[in-house]
């Protein structure tokens, strides 16, 4: 096993338990958080531990102290590893261009999305795809929540509303929050108008038993990114179509619908905040 690099946000010390494991990720307990053991194809994160050449089957112990990491009985001195810069800025933003932009990487979320991800809120004949009554109830959940953060400003009520619908590893109402959160911080960054209390809130009311769906949703409240999100932003604002493509491709990649259910919050969320 070799190590690649680690994230900049990763505890300082601390022996973490076994949380769950797959064939490219083996994630241990920090708390209600999470700490990711990953290979080169998921890439960095704030907490991941990026490594090749690993059976991800047989790791099952993770310890970190002030300047190494134990990973089973293999010791990484953390001097001698790139970190991985999880954060984001942007300056001077064209908002016309930049919605101009959304609305292509919305075209392209409908071609090549999953079919029951949240990308109905995009386009009303996805709607159909939901026949079950669970679905249909869990569609109407979600599009009464959608209601209530955008167009009733009532925003919290439609998180506590949208949190933990859905089924799956991560539920699509916490994968849409982790994508308006981080709208929410680019928004910030790009206009210097302050989200910091309002994302800190939204954070407390949506975060719940799930120590996936906790992580992803605390690191975007606090403006740090996971590798394949970083990506997908940055070539957003590049106006770059064809990067765009290819980085909407890798996030979708993600989960079910996970990866799409995160870009239709970041998206929707942006979009609403731009048209102010």
């Amino acid at each position: 096993m070799e190590l690649i690099n680690i994230g900049d946000c990763l505890p300082f010390e601390g022996e973490y338990k076994l949380h769950s494991a797959f064939n490219s990720v083996v994630n241990f307990q920090n708390g209600i958080l999470l700490l990711s053991v990953v290979n080169e194809s998921i890439g960095g994160g704030p907490v991941n531990i990026v490594v090749k050449n690993a059976d991800f089957s047989k790791i099952e112990t993770l310890k970190i102290s002030r300047d190494y990491i134990f990973i089973n009985n293999l010791l990484f001195n953390k001097n001698l590893f790139k970190i991985y810069n999880s954060t984001l800025f942007f300056s001077l933003v064209n908002k016309v261009e930049l919605k101009n932009i959304i609305n292509y990487v919305i075209r392209e979320l409908l071609i090549y999305s999953h079919e029951k991800s949240l990308t109905f809120l995009f386009d009303n004949e996805r709607s159909k795809y939901f026949k079950t009554g669970f679905d249909k109830a869990f569609h109407d959940t979600i599009k009464t929540a959608v209601s209530e953060i955008y167009n009733n400003n009532n925003m919290y009520n439609g998180i506590k509303m949208m949190k933990g619908s859905g089924t799956g590893l991560t539920p699509s109402g916490d994968d849409f929050i982790t994508g308006l959160l981080a709208a929410l911080y680019i928004y910030e960054n790009i206009t210097g108008i302050s989200s910091l209390k309002k994302r800190q809130k939204i954070y407390e009311i949506a975060k719940g038993e799930n120590y996936i769906s906790n992580t992803f949703l605390y690191y975007a409240a606090k403006g740090f990114f996971f590798e394949r999100f970083k990506n997908f932003v940055i070539s957003l604002f590049l106006l770059d179509e064809k990067e765009i493509s290819i980085n909407t491709k890798l996030v979708l990649s993600i989960g079910n619908t996970s990866g799409a259910d995160i870009i239709t919050g970041f998206l929707m969320t942006l979009n609403k905040l731009l048209s102010k």
